[in-house]
């Protein structure tokens, strides 16, 4: 199964956040223009003008960055995995001889988000060196990772959410470039002793 990185759509959401507040824009320049307008209509289009000029900035810097290494899917092998156990897969890499990225790290996070403060807490986390396989045109990350014992199943419950993300990361050109999944991971099976 194929699985995208989370990067993969930070900038989608600020294009969308920048063509509604022009679309308000273009709304509110509309309704200045009407001659029973009173002038704070006009500063109120230009500071929806700004807050979508700002969203598109934000946009193009994630839309160029995520560019950076292009799209990355994970592939796991047995999903969902179970806490505890041996967890195999590899990451896709559209680039050929890619050996900036060596190791792939694993961490158990709880979100926990109130109404005025949000808060996340790495509740555990671990790293595994990559096997790198080279094709034609990608490069494979190839890795097995132990998902720690002491780590919670991915769930929610109320204002909290625990989940697992497994991530890359390395500098090109001084900026910091990383990749991350969110993986759901299982209870640990238990184990049953059967006596005759």
């Amino acid at each position: 199964m194929e699985i995208a990185s989370n990067e993969k759509n930070q900038a989608r959401g600020f294009y969308i956040l920048s063509a509604i507040f022009g679309l308000i824009t273009c709304a509110i320049f509309y309704i200045a223009i009407q001659p029973a307008s009173k002038s704070g209509v006009w500063f109120a289009a230009f500071l929806f003008l700004i807050f979508a000029l700002l969203f598109l900035f934000f946009a193009k810097f994630y839309q160029k960055k995520y560019e950076k290494l292009g799209a990355t899917p994970l592939f796991i092998d047995e999903l969902p995995p179970n806490i505890g156990e041996l967890m195999t897969g590899k990451i896709s890499v559209a680039r050929p001889n890619f050996k900036k990225a060596k190791e792939v790290s694993l961490a158990n996070i709880r979100y926990h988000g109130g109404n005025k403060n949000s808060q996340y807490d790495v509740l555990c986390s671990t790293k595994s060196e990559c096997k790198l396989r080279f094709e034609k045109s990608a490069t494979w990350l190839d890795f097995e990772i132990e998902i720690p014992s002491q780590g919670r199943a991915s769930g929610r419950e109320r204002n909290i959410n625990i989940y697992w993300e497994l991530s890359i990361a390395y500098t090109e050109d001084l900026s910091l470039v990383k990749r991350s999944w969110r993986i759901t991971v299982n209870p640990a099976k238990e184990k049953f002793n059967f006596q005759a």
